[in-house]
């Protein structure tokens, strides 16, 4: 009995940045150096905060902890989208840990 294919796949997806790191500049986000900068703080305080809690929860210090390691630039850069008027529903722990860290002063800069 011959082989069949029953489906076909494609997967499109969109990269900003090439595999020397260089931005498409059609592409850049339009944030000052200020805004720049402060995403940056926050994704160190969100990496060490996100270490700081899963080296607790190791020791039994703090109870079930799954850590996001790798994956703070989409829960920063989603929460630093926000405004204070907007609705944000927690579907996940990550992203209401990254709404934390963020605070409300950086959701009011808008």
């Amino acid at each position: 009995m011959p082989k069949k294919v029953l489906r076909e796949f494609k997967v499109e997806y969109l990269q900003v940045l090439d595999e020397e790191g260089n931005c498409d500049e059609a592409l850049m986000p339009n944030l000052s150096n200020d805004e720049i900068k402060k995403l940056y703080e926050m994704l160190v305080l969100v990496r060490v905060f996100d270490q700081k809690a899963f080296n607790m929860q190791r020791q039994g210090r703090l109870g079930t902890y799954i850590q996001f390691k790798g994956q703070e630039a989409s829960q920063v850069g989603s929460a630093m989208g926000f405004c204070v008027s907007d609705v944000q529903e927690q579907r996940t722990a990550d992203s209401k840990k990254a709404a934390d860290c963020a605070g409300s002063s950086v959701l009011e800069r808008r």
